[in-house]
């Protein structure tokens, strides 16, 4: 494997509860970001460093919260459209935040 100097985690692995689900929603929003369709097995997707699977017997689901970059707030607003139809929720409407500046 080589090493890259600048990349800070290598890959997320994500375990979800209904495989086919997830990966309709993460379809909808990569495509909103237009990034690349993500690679599909029977068993698990991956897209970049994100790997989503369904736990092994006697691990659990994970509880993270993602959070994406978009070019604009063009895109901000076809993600979260695209989320919501893919039966995504959310905290709340697109728009600024304060976390730093552009977010």
């Amino acid at each position: 494997m080589q090493f890259h100097r600048g990349r800070l985690i290598d890959h997320i692995q994500l375990n979800v509860a209904d495989l086919e689900r997830s990966a309709r929603f993460y379809a909808a929003v990569l495509e909103a970001l237009d990034l690349p369709p993500m690679e599909k097995t029977p068993y698990f997707f991956t897209f970049d460093e994100l790997f989503v699977g369904q736990p092994e017997p006697g691990h659990s689901i994970s509880h993270v919260h993602l959070a994406f970059q978009a070019r604009d707030e063009v895109m901000v607003g076809r993600f979260h459209a695209a989320a919501i139809a893919a039966g995504g929720t959310d905290n709340g409407a697109p728009g600024p935040r304060t976390y730093h500046p552009g977010y």
